[in-house]
């Protein structure tokens, strides 16, 4: 099981001094990261040499690739093979777009769009939740439910643990129904009240224990979106509480 920092977490201390933090996190004992595209603001390959120094491999990146821009798809294509990584993952569209089945439609024509780019150019794609995809529609049923539905079924999903709880639904159901084709888990703790900081993982309500023992995943992320303590210390105490609870 790989234990990944993602990197957006750290975002303010990587701004104002990238090696140091990244040292910092190799030290705590993070082997592999997700990256995401603010980082070293796009270039990749001062970030990408220090984690090859470092033994750390990244494993993902947050990222897009736009259909009607072939030259961002360029930079976002340049940026993964400067850290040699071949899994995308699409981060965010606006929770007004998963409010209704059209929508959803819509949302997944978009995503299947984006994967038939990726998969041309031997990437794996996959999407990443926030709350308002288990926020449940007026007929009971998820947003969630109905992506895994429509959008092709090589694409995979990022399943963010805490956003579903926040969204109102049952992640390790979820967790159940979507099996394999949720490799990759977002891991954070809090309240799960939407608009409050989040805390080291393991210090918060979420059940983390029952969630790995549903999950199939290859890969848990730790990802605190913001955090009512120390954030450093925060992504620091959440490997020591997850490498726990793994066994590792």
């Amino acid at each position: 099981m790989t234990l990944a920092l993602q990197l957006y977490s750290i975002r303010d201390a990587l701004s104002t001094d990238l090696e140091g933090t990244i040292r910092k996190i190799a030290a705590m004992g993070y082997q592999a990261v997700e990256a995401w595209g603010g980082l070293a603001g796009g270039d990749m390959a001062r970030p990408a040499a220090l984690f090859q120094e470092l033994g750390i491999k990244v494993i993902s990146t947050h990222g897009r690739l736009d259909p009607d821009d072939p030259e961002q798809q360029k930079t976002q294509l340049k940026g993964m093979e400067q850290l040699g990584v071949n899994t995308l993952v699409f981060p965010w569209l606006p929770p007004e777009n998963f409010t209704t089945i059209e929508g959803i439609k819509r949302v997944c024509e978009e995503l299947n769009a984006i994967h038939a780019i990726a998969h041309a150019n031997g990437l794996r794609f996959g999407y990443h939740n926030h709350h308002f995809e288990c926020v449940a529609l007026p007929d009971g049923s998820l947003p969630i439910h109905h992506m895994a539905a429509l959008l092709d079924p090589t694409i995979f999903f990022e399943v963010d643990t805490y956003w579903v709880q926040a969204g109102g639904a049952n992640v390790v159901d979820l967790l159940r129904t979507l099996g394999d084709r949720a490799p990759l888990l977002h891991i954070k703790d809090g309240s799960t009240r939407l608009g409050e900081p989040m805390v080291a993982v393991g210090t918060g309500i979420m059940d983390v224990p029952a969630i790995l023992r549903v999950s199939r995943a290859e890969a848990l992320i730790v990802e605190l979106d913001a955090c009512a303590t120390d954030m450093l210390e925060a992504v620091d105490l959440s490997l020591k509480n997850l490498s726990k609870m793994v066994g590792a």
